[in-house]
């Protein structure tokens, strides 16, 4: 800690110390932001430069921010919906008797009171059995995607790069933001249990948002 003074009522008061000796983490400025609910949810973000926090349109044609917490994935395990849609589109598939899997209030597998470990499984609404981490995994990527979707079609750049060449020229690149830009963070409940915080943890890291 800081070096101490003593103030003339007695107290004691710490040197406020810089944030880069703190030991805290001191993030680019880049900030991507999953609020995981259990019954709806939501992403957003801001750069360095902005004042606000942007939250991504997940429902094209609501135009809804906020969406329940329910995900569609077709037969080889991937994403292919989200929200009111993902309901949409699997009753379609079913009248057609096309194979695939809705999950929705995923989050109540993770309570106080459950045993939450790697080999955890839950139901999709048929019944059958996925790997919790798996599927949590697959929500997370499924917004990880919205996200980059949306930069990409923004237009929102990222850090400039600055490549020399020679002695007398220097080249600038700006390339347009990723997930691999941003620090990551996902809202969990304080009264979830380490193993519940773990598991969000690893399956954040199955789904690409971070490298460690």
């Amino acid at each position: 800690q800081g070096d101490e003074k003593r103030h003339p009522n007695g107290v004691i008061k710490a040197e406020t110390i810089d944030r880069t000796d703190s030991g805290l983490l001191a993030t680019s400025g880049y900030i991507a932001a999953i609020d995981f609910g259990t019954t709806n949810c939501s992403i957003g973000y801001c750069t360095a430069k902005d004042e606000i926090l942007t939250l991504i349109n997940l429902d094209n044609q609501d135009g809804q921010v906020r969406v329940p917490t329910i995900l569609l994935v077709d037969e080889d395990g991937k994403p292919k919906s989200f929200g009111k849609q993902a309901i949409h589109e699997y009753e379609g598939l079913v009248s057609q008797q096309v194979k695939c899997h809705l999950f929705e209030r995923i989050k109540l597998a993770l309570g106080p009171n459950e045993d939450i470990h790697r080999d955890t499984k839950i139901p999709d609404i048929n019944g059958e059995m996925f790997f919790l981490i798996d599927v949590i995994s697959l929500f997370i990527k499924y917004l990880k995607d919205e996200l980059e979707q949306f930069l990409k079609l923004s237009g929102r750049s990222g850090r400039s790069i600055y490549t020399s060449r020679g002695t007398d020229s220097t080249t600038c690149t700006v390339h347009v933001l990723t997930a691999s830009d941003f620090d990551w963070v996902i809202t969990v409940p304080a009264i979830w249990n380490q193993q519940a915080k773990q598991m969000m943890r690893e399956a954040a890291y199955q789904a690409g948002l971070c490298g460690t």
